[in-house]
Protein backbone atom coordinates (compact mmCIF):
# COMPACT_ATOMS: atom_id res chain seq x y z
CA UNK A 1 0.00 0.00 0.00
CA UNK A 2 1.29 3.48 -0.91
CA UNK A 3 1.96 5.24 2.35
CA UNK A 4 2.43 8.47 0.50
CA UNK A 5 0.43 11.61 2.00
CA UNK A 6 -2.53 12.78 0.28
CA UNK A 7 -1.81 16.26 -1.51
CA UNK A 8 -3.22 18.83 1.21
CA UNK A 9 -5.67 20.32 -1.54
CA UNK A 10 -7.02 16.57 -1.76
CA UNK A 11 -7.44 16.47 2.15
CA UNK A 12 -8.89 20.22 2.44
CA UNK A 13 -11.20 19.17 -0.42
CA UNK A 14 -12.65 15.95 1.67
CA UNK A 15 -12.73 18.18 4.68
CA UNK A 16 -14.93 20.95 3.21
CA UNK A 17 -17.32 17.79 1.73
CA UNK A 18 -17.57 16.46 5.07
CA UNK A 19 -18.20 19.68 6.77
CA UNK A 20 -20.89 20.07 3.66
CA UNK A 21 -22.22 16.84 4.58
CA UNK A 22 -22.36 17.36 8.84
CA UNK A 23 -23.96 20.86 8.47
CA UNK A 24 -26.69 20.35 5.20
CA UNK A 25 -27.49 16.45 5.83
CA UNK A 26 -30.02 17.32 7.83
CA UNK A 27 -32.12 19.68 6.64
CA UNK A 28 -31.66 17.94 3.49
CA UNK A 29 -33.26 14.61 4.66
CA UNK A 30 -36.30 16.36 6.30
CA UNK A 31 -37.21 18.09 2.57
CA UNK A 32 -36.87 15.00 0.90
CA UNK A 33 -38.66 13.22 3.10
CA UNK A 34 -41.26 15.84 3.03
CA UNK A 35 -41.09 16.02 -0.88
CA UNK A 36 -40.82 11.81 -1.52
CA UNK A 37 -43.61 10.58 1.67
CA UNK A 38 -40.83 8.33 2.75
CA UNK A 39 -37.40 8.77 4.71
CA UNK A 40 -35.60 5.76 3.11
CA UNK A 41 -36.32 7.29 -0.11
CA UNK A 42 -34.95 10.72 0.65
CA UNK A 43 -31.93 9.23 2.37
CA UNK A 44 -31.23 7.77 -1.18
CA UNK A 45 -31.88 10.83 -2.74
CA UNK A 46 -29.77 12.94 -0.41
CA UNK A 47 -26.75 10.32 -0.81
CA UNK A 48 -27.01 10.31 -4.53
CA UNK A 49 -26.85 14.07 -4.37
CA UNK A 50 -23.87 14.08 -2.17
CA UNK A 51 -22.33 11.35 -3.97
CA UNK A 52 -22.42 13.97 -7.76
CA UNK A 53 -21.63 16.99 -5.55
CA UNK A 54 -18.33 15.43 -4.64
CA UNK A 55 -17.01 14.17 -8.00
CA UNK A 56 -17.67 17.64 -9.24
CA UNK A 57 -16.92 19.42 -6.18
CA UNK A 58 -13.55 21.12 -8.25
CA UNK A 59 -15.84 22.61 -10.90
CA UNK A 60 -18.43 23.47 -8.62
CA UNK A 61 -18.67 27.42 -7.52
CA UNK A 62 -20.99 27.47 -4.83
CA UNK A 63 -21.23 23.20 -3.78
CA UNK A 64 -24.10 23.76 -1.42
CA UNK A 65 -26.61 25.19 -3.59
CA UNK A 66 -25.61 22.45 -6.44
CA UNK A 67 -26.39 20.55 -3.72
CA UNK A 68 -29.72 21.38 -2.74
CA UNK A 69 -30.69 21.91 -6.41
CA UNK A 70 -29.45 18.34 -6.67
CA UNK A 71 -31.72 16.78 -4.07
CA UNK A 72 -34.78 18.72 -5.08
CA UNK A 73 -34.36 17.32 -8.64
CA UNK A 74 -33.72 13.68 -7.38
CA UNK A 75 -37.32 14.28 -5.24
CA UNK A 76 -38.74 15.55 -8.32
CA UNK A 77 -37.26 12.16 -10.38
CA UNK A 78 -38.97 10.23 -7.63
CA UNK A 79 -42.46 11.45 -7.92
CA UNK A 80 -42.17 11.47 -11.61
CA UNK A 81 -40.81 7.87 -11.85
CA UNK A 82 -44.20 6.73 -8.91
CA UNK A 83 -46.90 8.99 -11.33
CA UNK A 84 -45.34 6.72 -14.20
CA UNK A 85 -45.86 3.58 -12.74
CA UNK A 86 -49.10 4.59 -11.07
CA UNK A 87 -49.85 4.76 -14.28
CA UNK A 88 -48.89 1.82 -15.82
CA UNK A 89 -50.59 0.01 -13.17
CA UNK A 90 -53.99 2.10 -13.94
CA UNK A 91 -53.38 0.57 -17.63
CA UNK A 92 -52.85 -2.94 -16.51
CA UNK A 93 -55.85 -3.13 -14.50
CA UNK A 94 -58.00 -1.85 -17.07
CA UNK A 95 -57.09 -4.59 -19.26
CA UNK A 96 -59.64 -6.97 -16.74
CA UNK A 97 -62.31 -4.64 -18.09
CA UNK A 98 -61.77 -5.75 -22.10
CA UNK A 99 -64.18 -8.39 -23.10
CA UNK A 100 -61.57 -11.77 -23.72
CA UNK A 101 -62.63 -14.74 -26.16
CA UNK A 102 -63.28 -17.45 -23.93
CA UNK A 103 -60.05 -19.12 -22.53
CA UNK A 104 -59.23 -15.77 -21.35
CA UNK A 105 -62.64 -15.16 -19.62
CA UNK A 106 -62.03 -18.20 -17.80
CA UNK A 107 -58.72 -17.24 -16.44
CA UNK A 108 -60.20 -13.70 -15.69
CA UNK A 109 -63.17 -15.40 -13.54
CA UNK A 110 -60.42 -17.11 -12.19
CA UNK A 111 -58.48 -13.81 -11.35
CA UNK A 112 -61.50 -11.71 -9.76
CA UNK A 113 -62.54 -15.00 -7.60
CA UNK A 114 -59.16 -15.39 -6.32
CA UNK A 115 -59.13 -11.07 -5.88
CA UNK A 116 -62.34 -11.48 -3.83
CA UNK A 117 -60.52 -14.26 -1.30
CA UNK A 118 -57.65 -12.15 -0.96
CA UNK A 119 -59.79 -8.88 0.34
CA UNK A 120 -62.32 -11.43 2.34
CA UNK A 121 -58.67 -12.81 4.36
CA UNK A 122 -57.30 -9.12 4.14
CA UNK A 123 -60.51 -8.12 5.69
CA UNK A 124 -60.39 -11.15 8.34
CA UNK A 125 -57.15 -10.51 9.13
CA UNK A 126 -58.04 -6.47 9.78
CA UNK A 127 -60.77 -8.14 12.41
CA UNK A 128 -58.54 -10.21 14.37
CA UNK A 129 -57.65 -8.49 18.06
CA UNK A 130 -53.78 -6.89 19.01
CA UNK A 131 -52.79 -9.34 21.36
Amino acid sequence: MDSTPAPSGQLDEAERIASLFAAERPALLRMATLMVGSAAVAEEVVQDAFVVVSRRWSSLERPGAYLWTTVVNGCAQVLRRRDAEGRALAARSRVDDVEWPSPFRAAQAQGRRQRRHCRGLVAALARVPAR
